[in-house]
Formats: C-alpha cells, sequence, structure tokens
C-alpha cells in the first residue's frame, strides 16, 4: 500500500471511530482514489459530505490550518450537487485530536498563494504553489480522544493537550 492509501485508510478509520463515538452510524465510504470527498453520512435527518486530512501534530497549535481553494471548491460542489446540507473539512492531528470546519463558514475567507506540499502524502518528494486560504483555528468544532472515546474540546484544551 503506497503511503497516499495508507494515509486515507489511517484517516477514514480515525474518522468512522469519531462517528461511531457520536452515535452516527449512517454513514458511506466514497470509493475511487482521488475522490473530491470521503464520506457521506447523515446526521440529524441532515445529509452531510466530508473530506479527511491527516496532519502532524506539530501544525495543531498553529493560529490557522491550510485548506487548498480547490479543494474547497470540489467539496462545495459536490455538496451542492448531492442536496447536501453541509461540508465539512475534517483535520486529524496525529491519532487523538480532530478539527473539523464547515465548508460554508470558511468559504468567503482570502485566498493567497503558498509554496506547499503536492500532497499530503508526499510531503518529502515535491512542492507545488497552490491557492490556499488559512483558516482561523476558532471556526473548528475541536474534537480529542481520550481514553479512548472522542469528545468535545476546546483550543485551550489542545493547548494542554497537546503540549
Amino acid at each position: 500500500m503506497d503511503n497516499f492509501l495508507a494515509m486515507e485508510r489511517k484517516g477514514r478509520d480515525l474518522f468512522k471511530s469519531l462517528l461511531e463515538d457520536g452515535n452516527i452510524t449512517k454513514y458511506k465510504e466514497s470509493t475511487g482514489r482521488y475522490n473530491p470527498v470521503d464520506f457521506y453520512l447523515i446526521h440529524n435527518e441532515d445529509k452531510i459530505v466530508a473530506e479527511i486530512k491527516c496532519r502532524d501534530i506539530r501544525y495543531v497549535n498553529y493560529p490557522t490550518h491550510l485548506m487548498e481553494t480547490e479543494k474547497l471548491k470540489s467539496l462545495l460542489t459536490v455538496k451542492d450537487t448531492h442536496d447536501c446540507k453541509a461540508a465539512w473539512y475534517v483535520n486529524f492531528f496525529g491519532e487523538d485530536i480532530c478539527f473539523i470546519y464547515n465548508a460554508d463558514k470558511v468559504k468567503n475567507l482570502r485566498s493567497e498563494t503558498a509554496y506547499c506540499n503536492y500532497t499530503t502524502a508526499n510531503y518529502n518528494y515535491y512542492k507545488t504553489t497552490k491557492g490556499v486560504i488559512m483558516i482561523p483555528t476558532n471556526l473548528a468544532g475541536i474534537f480529542i480522544r481520550k481514553n479512548g472515546r472522542w469528545r468535545n474540546g476546546s483550543l485551550k484544551d489542545i493547548t494542554t493537550f497537546a503540549a
């Protein structure tokens, strides 16, 4: 299994554990290597699409988190074409911290150009210029896994948990 698929599998497994701890049982993983979303789910009768990223824990306490503008556009397009209520951008930092951003709440943030890894999975090999938005972390829903269970968290919790 290449690094891309290994990171995809890790993120999907972490997300499934988060969903199950939240009693969300109606979900389906997407298929295909480069699908614009990773999950389709129903939460409180609302259809939601989700894109998942696994990030290095060293980035968890940054004041902003990066999202590619093309990823945002793709996520919102799938949300609209599948008549979904929300599109989530899910970022796992390590295996016990999760930030979830609602794409509709970040879509109007100013975009900029950044020199980034070509893909999250291939961070050692190739860099390229991409359009990105820098999302303030206070826009996230935060979840922390303690003793094997996911719970709501806060930025203050993250500071002490990840120290």
